[in-house]
């Protein structure tokens, strides 16, 4: 898909427009592969699995910071929360500092369901990796390490 199109200020790489579109073809297929792999042996939809790993990440979490986390609505955070508390995977807990507030935390199995997931990844991520060279290992690394800083800006 890339061809002889050059950037002007990077010669020797190819015109960005050209790496987006050809990143825009290749994501989906790339996601397509890895999603079977992520939720393998796992009793939870994907939505709700984003909640848990965001809950992980943001402790102590509410509602509203959750949803803007996840850039979803308020009722289909609450939602989404309601279905993970029912299946024990998160509890709701009464701030401290504010008795109007709910924050969500997981329990032990919420905790599980995580973990087995991670290890899902982190079995793909191996079998991916063992295959290229240590140089072709780095490159995604560094990258979504990057990207993950600027977005954060």
């Amino acid at each position: 898909m890339l061809n002889k199109i050059q950037d002007p200020i990077f010669p020797k790489s190819p015109h960005v427009s050209k790496i987006a579109e050809e990143m825009s073809v290749l994501m989906p297929q790339f996601i397509r592969y890895m999603y079977p792999h992520m939720y393998k042996s796992i009793d939870v939809p994907p939505a709700q699995i984003f909640v848990l790993v965001t809950v992980e990440e943001e402790q102590p979490c509410n509602l509203t910071d959750l949803s803007k986390k996840l850039n979803i609505s308020a009722a289909t955070t609450s939602g989404l929360v309601d279905r993970l508390v029912k299946r024990n995977y998160l509890k709701r807990v009464q701030d401290q500092k504010d008795r109007r507030v709910y924050n969500v935390n997981l329990t032990k199995s919420g905790h599980a369901v995580i973990r087995k997931f991670r290890k899902n990844l982190f079995e793909k991520w191996m079998h991916i990796l063992e295959r290229v060279s240590e140089q072709e290992r780095m490159g995604p690394l560094l990258f979504i390490k990057q990207f993950l800083k600027d977005a954060k800006k």
